[in-house]
């Protein structure tokens, strides 16, 4: 049994902070994201309030798992402290790269108003 069987075979969690989280992993600050070639129950409102609420508290996200929000979440709390950031997402052909940074943006923009990058993302109507 490898790695990505090992991934797969387990339950997806529906609920933040409630079990394994099978695409995500991180290491560091490095966030691993696995392309599941499916729709997945990780994007609705519940997980945009909890990675929130969380903000860039690093033991609150840890808690939560690793997800591209927390990413974000990270990256704005560094944002605060030294006034540039960066977040760079690199892979395969097919690896998930689109979709991920998609779901950074788009979960900015449903923050925007708290989010201080939020004045260079547009916002959402």
């Amino acid at each position: 049994v490898n790695n990505v069987e090992l991934l797969f075979g387990q339950q997806q969690k529906l609920v933040p902070g409630e079990g394994p989280n099978t695409i995500y992993s991180s290491v560091g600050p490095v966030l691993i994201a696995m392309n599941p070639f499916t729709e997945m129950p990780l994007y609705d409102e519940a997980w945009v309030r909890a990675y929130h609420a969380a903000g860039g508290d690093h033991r609150a996200g840890k808690a939560l798992g690793p997800h591209c929000y927390r990413t974000v979440e990270e990256a704005i709390a560094r944002f605060r402290v030294v006034g540039h950031q960066s977040v760079v997402i690199c892979g395969e052909s097919g690896a998930g790269k689109t979709v991920t940074n998609r779901k950074m943006i788009e979960y900015i923009c449903q923050i925007d108003e708290t989010c201080p990058l939020a004045s260079t993302q547009g916002r959402r109507t």
